[in-house]
């Protein structure tokens, strides 16, 4: 019962579509500022600013003053998180028969969930790193095994125990392809690793993440992915 007051208070803060649209934007995992997420939302800048100061009293964003600058960003992985469920509750429920369009197919294909890789190359390996053994579920939650361990430490990929809001590996439900995608810190390293080595690159002022050939076949190499349908 005392929580019901806190779920409205979010849930009202997220029905209106100005701000939707400006925490959409910053799923990218990047920050903006008050006049770009104005842009994004298609209002003016004082509205803007009103809806703003309602999601930070909210805790949805945080805030960053650099010199005469704000900039504006998700307050952490659990709205992201929520943000995805919801996007995938939508997809659930308004489905859409029309053909999609370009930007909606890369979208789809590979994009970034605010710090890790998530669409259908994203779902495809988390499944493979399962069918290796590599990650093991247990009880709906996720953890290297001592081969998945050895392997990506050999790569190169560490915990951070200070880290105490992340885990190295967790289950992201994801909205376009009604599946699991991996998040937590092993998720953010894979997604790194794939942007620092070049097989990919964030399209800018938006989530898509667009690989090139060489990168697809890279990504197929390290991960012994089925990519025979990708574009």
């Amino acid at each position: 019962m005392y929580l019901e007051p806190i779920v409205a208070e979010l849930a009202k803060l997220l029905s209106h579509p100005a701000r939707v649209s400006m925490v959409m934007a910053l799923m990218s995992g990047r920050e903006m500022t008050a006049t770009n997420l104005a842009l994004e939302a298609d209002i003016t800048p004082q509205t803007a600013s009103s809806h703003l100061s309602k999601l930070l009293s909210g805790k949805v964003l945080k805030v960053r003053q650099d010199g005469q600058y704000k900039y504006f960003r998700i307050s952490g992985r659990d709205i992201a998180e929520l943000i995805e469920i919801l996007q995938t509750l939508s997809s659930r429920q308004n489905g859409d028969n029309s053909a999609p369009d370009d930007l909606y197919l890369a979208l789809k294909r590979a994009r970034v969930c605010y710090d890790h890789l998530a669409g259908e190359l994203a779902v495809q390996l988390l499944e493979q790193l399962k069918t290796r053994h590599l990650l093991l579920e247990k009880n709906g939650s996720l953890e290297l095994s001592a081969d998945g361990a050895k392997l990506f430490l050999h790569w190169g990929y560490s915990h951070d125990p200070f880290e105490r809001d992340v885990i190295p590996c967790k289950n992201c439900l994801d909205w376009s392809e009604q599946r699991y995608h991996l998040a937590g810190s092993l998720g953010r390293w894979i997604l790194d690793e794939i942007l620092q080595h070049r097989w990919a690159e964030k399209i800018p002022e938006s989530r898509i993440v667009r690989f090139t050939d060489s990168g697809l076949k890279k990504l197929k190499q390290r991960y012994n992915l089925d990519l025979s349908g990708a574009a």
